[in-house]
């Protein structure tokens, strides 16, 4: 069976991160991470890039956002 958001019920969708930003996605693949596969959302169209929450992922990811911020104040 799959769910609304394309994994099946037998996949741990907290183990993928779906990433629908252009900047954060070259950030992360300058950082050396690498996306399982991209796609589009089947309802907004929008891309975006897969990526496993492994190995930092999410340190990197926030400290993406905490550049952004810091450029935002």
């Amino acid at each position: 069976m799959t769910n609304t958001d394309g994994f099946t019920d037998m996949t741990p969708a907290h183990t993928y991160f779906f990433c629908y930003s252009l900047d954060l996605r070259h950030y992360l693949k300058r950082r050396g991470f690498s996306y399982v596969c991209t796609g589009l959302h089947p309802k907004t169209k929008r891309q975006f890039w897969l990526f496993e929450r492994k190995n930092g992922l999410q340190s990197a990811i926030d400290e993406y956002n905490e550049i952004i911020h810091e450029r935002r104040a």
